[in-house]
């Protein structure tokens, strides 16, 4: 029977070890507990000062959407809040049955939530490898949607807007076609 006793006891000292060690509280928000003085060399200046999450900027009622593999200049160029336009470009089916690379502005004026260098995993190797960045942008679940199927079939590039430039316009899509007309 004590040795019975001694194996329950030791199951639940590894259970709440594992359920600390996970974060789990074994106080409840309400508890009383004393409130200890920071150290004097705590402050907030000396604070480290954590990213905020990328989630946590994507507005109410809107999506992050991450356009992963862009030239690293993406990263170099654009920051997050910045405003940018989404252009695609696809080859497609001329009324006369030429096929033309063809460019359409998909979205307009565009919040940036987040700009970076892909990491890829690789074994022994620490960084962004290859030069890939990642945009993350704010957008209805409509305009998400619509955006993924561009990705599958064409070349998007975005376009950085000046600060306060919160105008769109009906685009028609552009050609060479139409380029040399004019």
């Amino acid at each position: 029977m004590k040795n019975k006793s001694l194996l329950s006891l030791l199951i639940l000292l590894v259970i709440a070890g594992v359920m600390i060690w996970a974060g789990f509280s074994f106080l409840s928000a309400k508890s009383h507990r004393p409130k200890t003085a920071r150290p004097s060399s705590f402050s907030q200046e000396n604070a480290p000062k954590q990213k905020k999450k990328v989630a946590e900027k994507v507005p109410l009622q809107s999506r992050g959407f991450i356009i992963p593999g862009l030239p690293n200049a993406f990263a170099q160029t654009i920051d997050a809040d910045d405003q940018v336009d989404v252009l695609m470009t696809f080859e497609a089916q001329l009324k006369n049955g030429r096929k033309e690379n063809v460019t359409v502005t998909l979205l307009q004026n565009i919040k940036v939530l987040d700009v970076g260098l892909e990491q890829p995993q690789r074994a022994g190797l620490t960084g962004p490898v290859g030069g890939n960045a990642y945009v993350v942008l704010a957008l209805s679940p409509k305009d998400s949607q619509y955006l993924s199927v561009a990705l599958t079939q064409g070349k998007l590039d975005l376009v950085l807007r000046q600060p306060g430039d919160e105008e769109t316009d009906v685009m028609e899509i552009a050609s060479l076609e139409k380029l040399f007309r004019e």
